[in-house]
């Protein structure tokens, strides 16, 4: 082989790579120095999102004030990063909020590695829902259901709620800008390592709850 070809090409060889290399470098600068801004912006706008938060509807009564429909709130509360939650101080503090023990709560994170539900419906006070949203690595989801707990008096007159969580029908219908209320916003932070669920959850503008619709009817 000629050693000035092989010279040549290895020379060559190693302009490309310095090139490629030098490339890689000015882009890295470019992005930690100048476009450092923008690149932040992008990755926080990936990290979070901003959605509605449902208010609770209000209460259909009769004249004398017996519930006919009312919105019940229960909560799911979830654990993003297991393994900062095994620690005996956080586990007790968690256990307080949640009225668990810290056993329980234990063994439902034990060999988790991904977000892990300790509650799919508790029912907590407001004080207790605002502590456990400041908390770090907690999924604090409410779930709002309406009942009719007279087991379906005046059914037809009432009406019914959609899944959107506005009056289909009845009175539900009729009253809906009174009972429904208004809807807040939340941001929902996320991390990549931590899978889908939100590793904390911060009210950005709380909903307003509907008013109660008191009726002539009499149960």
């Amino acid at each position: 082989m000629n050693p000035r070809y092989s010279r040549a090409r290895f020379l060559t060889f190693a302009c490309v790579i310095a090139a490629a290399l030098l490339s890689l470098f000015a882009r890295l600068a470019w992005v930690q120095i100048i476009d450092h801004g923008q690149a932040h912006r992008q990755l926080t706008e990936m990290s979070q999102n901003v959605s509605e938060l449902l208010p609770r509807r209000g209460n259909i009564l009769d004249r004398l004030g017996y519930p006919l429909a009312v919105t019940e709130a229960c909560y799911e509360v979830g654990v993003s990063r297991p393994e900062y939650w095994r620690d005996d101080e956080k586990t007790k503090r968690l256990a307080g909020l949640l009225g668990m023990s810290s056993r329980e709560i234990q063994q439902k994170l034990r060999g988790r590695h991904t977000h892990t539900y300790l509650n799919r419906s508790v029912v907590l006070p407001p004080e207790k829902v605002d502590a456990l949203r400041c908390q770090p690595y907690l999924s604090v989801d409410e779930r709002l259901k309406r009942s009719y707990p007279m087991d379906g008096v005046a059914a037809r007159l009432l009406g019914r709620v959609n899944r959107s969580g506005h009056g289909d029908a009845g009175i539900e219908r009729l009253c809906d800008t009174i009972l429904a209320g208004h809807p807040g916003r939340v941001l929902d932070r996320y991390d990549a390592a931590a899978g889908t669920a939100p590793i904390m959850r911060q009210i950005l503008v709380k909903p307003v709850p509907g008013r109660d619709v008191i009726l002539t009817l009499d149960h």
